[in-house]
């Protein structure tokens, strides 16, 4: 009995200092504290090569689309926890693309996949080569993400938000002065088609 005590005790210990360690790690690595929902600004740094825009829809589109006609830079969002960067083909939609998945604490992730357009590999690691971050870093809020090259008509990045895994619309954790701000680009583009259906 006063064995499985003492291991009870050794148990118990170790589990208090694996919470501890994590709520540490946590606290030093996310930005957002636990709970709070994240409030960010527009990840172009301008709207000088915008054309074009895609609605999140929430029964086939995860995200916003931001169509670019020249090279852009794009900046973080809000402050963020880089995760991955993944430069891959996508199948579907026949070119490569390099995503940036980055965490703002457990519940709360981003990902933005730079789209250039890019129909084969060696210009595809070009796209690659121009993303600013690296994984297992800290971003501020409006640092430099990299620059979303244009290869072709479709080029743009994808901007989607995760909360607890589920794709969520970004616009609604957009900054009321981004979301001014994304609304006039809108207009001067003339889009009609609400941000969020």
């Amino acid at each position: 009995m006063e064995k499985s005590k003492k291991v009870a005790g050794v148990l118990l210990a170790i589990g208090i200092a694996a919470g501890a360690t994590l709520g540490i790690f946590a606290f030093a690595v996310f930005p957002l504290p636990p709970g709070q929902a994240p409030s960010m600004r527009l990840p172009l740094q301008d709207f000088s090569t915008f054309v074009r825009f895609q609605s999140f829809n929430s029964t086939g589109h995860n995200g916003l689309d931001f169509n670019v006609n020249a090279s852009t830079p794009i900046v973080a969002p809000c402050d963020l926890f880089v995760t991955e960067i993944r430069c891959w083909y996508n199948d579907r939609g026949g070119h490569w693309q390099t995503n940036v998945g980055a965490s703002m604490n457990f519940e709360w992730t981003m990902e933005i996949a730079f789209e250039s357009w890019a129909t084969d590999e060696p210009t595809a690691r070009v796209q690659e080569q121009a993303i600013a971050v690296a994984a297992w870093t800290r971003v501020a809020a409006g640092a430099p993400l990299g620059t979303l090259l244009c290869e072709g008509d479709g080029a743009h990045i994808h901007f989607m938000i995760r909360r607890n895994s589920a794709a969520t619309c970004p616009f609604q954790y957009f900054a009321p002065t981004a979301q001014a701000e994304l609304a006039a680009a809108l207009v001067a583009i003339n889009h009609t088609v609400p941000v969020c259906t």
